[in-house]
């Protein structure tokens, strides 16, 4: 085969490697947090909308505590529900493409960067750069650690964000990285990097690491030494010119955020103190992300990862001892700008997420999707860079060694196939609710995992089962939605006592939820307490005035007690909200017909 032909193919077999490892996933349902941001909220549900989600924060999700901002995001899911009807499918279709995308930016970006045009030291020759940039990308490509962010579509936010984000940095590249370009591309080119960057950030605030990551790149590879421009301040000014956008961008976007988002990042209840936290995400950084990027085993949706009370601790010194024997290493390789870049690449981009913010996960498998993208861009350059000196070192020697070049291509081809399968296995683990929280829930998931997992055993018809998850929950964490579930599970078996303990419990962790208060007046209707009941599901409508499901239950409370003129009231408050709702319309039409009919179940 003409490998010069087969170069211009590479583009193609990216995007196919990637639709071919995620075709299994297209049909995969909408999973844990996609419930309440995606199928359950009537925001995205119309167009017309677009523009103030970006002004309004209650647009992201149904539900008060979960809310954050990031409207271009919710664009993208307004337009998904637009195109399918609120079908599965355009949302898939989108999450895959945007991790093509991502994929083939990688390869141009390695392309770019691995040359020696770029290292004149250390960069690779040119037959070698493209095989390499290929290499990055196809591990990106197939890597495990990235199918939760393609799976789970309320995180297509990661791949979303990380789009714009590696658009802007090969813009900027573009127009610094080599001969600069004439002067209108220039500016065209410029303008659409700072665009890249502001979607960015309005999908995800992950983003805001780009220009930390543009300095350190200028730093390494610019062209302006203080040699050259004579003094600290002309130097600085030229710099200046080439970051202050990026930064008056992000100073921009976060008063934007702050504006519309009074609460913090992470909220302003304390969910861990700082010292535990800072102790916990520096022993994940190395022993949790670090290690399943090399080693992409025991994946996890809802892990429930140890606590670290103290920096002393075994594992987080461990984690600080392998620190800084990497930053010794890139110390002492300093002169290889592409091992340092990327190598430093990995931590920035998981900077927001471990030391930024205190999130309530300790960790998230897609919270390393942009982080895996610079991890994979250094093993394939250090793959080629290994070859390289390989071939120096047999030529100095005068040796013939006919077969390193097939086990290196066997190598590669082998972490690549086992990379694809494990990938599609995990697809298979993302296509169903039981699946996905049984694997979670049985190999070391949080408290949430044992709720979801006992959710799913009750809709398969394994009551026994499903009442034991419960109660594993509420052990595990005693959180206001672990006793919200398992008050409904003794509910619906019959035991209405044990059942309202527990949903007054609920309440009583979090009583600004609409759903503890919907379902604790499901409990009271259920115990024939109607006045009570009444006035929950009322108080769930004040505190959620979008939440669908409390005027399904609403309704539905009115019309069994033959209370016809509020339960059409009630049908026609959800039609207001989403007026595609033709099996609404139907019921309003049915009850107005015949009020006094009984009403079918």
């Amino acid at each position: 085969m003409n490998l010069a032909r087969l170069t211009r193919w590479k583009p193609l077999i990216l995007i196919l490697l990637v639709w071919i490892v995620y075709w299994n996933s297209l049909h995969n349902p909408f999973m844990f947090d996609d419930r309440h941001v995606i199928p359950e909220n009537p925001s995205i549900r119309a167009l017309h909308n677009i523009p103030s989600f970006f002004t309004d924060l209650s647009h992201f999700s149904i539900l008060v505590g979960n809310r954050d901002y990031r409207p271009v995001f919710l664009t993208s899911m307004a337009l998904c529900w637009w195109a399918g009807g609120g079908t599965v499918l355009p949302f898939h279709i989108v999450s895959i493409a945007l991790h093509a995308a991502n994929v083939l930016l990688l390869f141009l970006l390695c392309r770019r960067l691995f040359s020696r045009r770029s290292d004149p030291e250390h960069g690779l020759t040119a037959t070698n750069v493209d095989w390499a940039a290929l290499c990055s990308a196809a591990l990106f490509a197939l890597h495990p650690l990235a199918s939760e962010s393609v799976n789970y579509l309320s995180s297509q936010s990661v791949p979303l964000a990380a789009c714009f984000y590696l658009t802007g940095f090969y813009l900027f590249h573009t127009v610094y990285g080599g001969e600069s370009p004439p002067a209108p591309t220039r500016q065209w080119r410029l303008w659409c990097s700072y665009l890249a960057y502001a979607l960015a950030l309005f999908s995800k605030p992950i983003a805001i690491t780009l220009p930390i990551m543009l300095i350190v790149w200028d730093l390494l590879f610019g062209k302006e030494s203080l040699a050259k421009t004579g003094s600290w301040m002309q130097w600085l000014r030229s710099k200046g010119r080439k970051h202050l956008p990026y930064i008056s961008l992000s100073v921009i976007y976060v008063v934007i955020r702050e504006a519309v988002f009074t609460q913090p990042f992470g909220g302003t209840q304390e969910i861990r103190s700082t010292y535990v936290h800072y102790a916990t995400e520096t022993k994940a950084l190395v022993l949790y992300y670090l290690k399943r990027a090399f080693v992409p085993m025991g994946l996890n949706a809802d892990l429930d990862y140890p606590l670290s009370t103290s920096v002393l601790e075994p594992h987080v010194l461990l984690a600080i001892a392998v620190m800084l024997g990497i930053g010794g290493l890139l110390l002492w390789g300093r002169r290889n700008l592409n091992m340092v870049f990327w190598s430093l690449w990995f931590p920035v981009c998981l900077f927001l997420t471990t030391y930024g913010v205190i999130l309530r996960q300790v960790v998230n498998e897609h919270r390393v999707y942009l982080s895996l993208a610079g991890f994979c861009a250094l093993m394939g350059f250090l793959a080629f860079t290994g070859w390289e000196k390989f071939q120096q070192w047999r030529s100095e020697n005068a040796l013939s060694v006919r077969i390193a070049k097939p086990m290196l291509i066997s190598a590669l081809v082998a972490v690549l196939i086992s990379f694809g399968y494990q990938t599609r296995e995990r697809n298979v683990v993302w296509s169903s609710t039981l699946t996905l929280w049984e694997d979670a829930a049985l190999h070391g998931g949080t408290w949430r995992a044992h709720m979801n997992y006992a959710l799913a055993l009750e809709n398969a018809g394994r009551p026994v089962e499903a009442l034991a998850e419960f109660e594993q929950a509420v052990e595990l964490g005693p959180y206001a939605f672990a006793y919200l579930n398992l008050g409904l599970a003794h509910v619906k078996r019959g035991n209405i006592d044990e059942g309202l303990s527990h949903l007054r419990h609920a309440v009583g962790l979090w009583p600004g939820s609409p759903e503890t208060r919907l379902y604790l007046g499901y409990g009271f209707q259920q115990a024939g307490q109607i006045g009570e009941a009444e006035a929950e599901y009322r108080e769930a409508l004040r505190l959620g005035p979008d939440f669908m499901k409390a005027y399904r239950y609403l309704a539905d409370f009115y019309e069994k007690q033959a209370r016809w003129n509020d339960a059409v009231t009630t049908w026609q408050q959800l039609l207001a909200i989403d007026p595609s709702q033709s099996s609404v319309q139907a019921r309003i039409q049915w009850l107005q017909q015949d009020r006094a009919a009984p009403v079918s179940q």
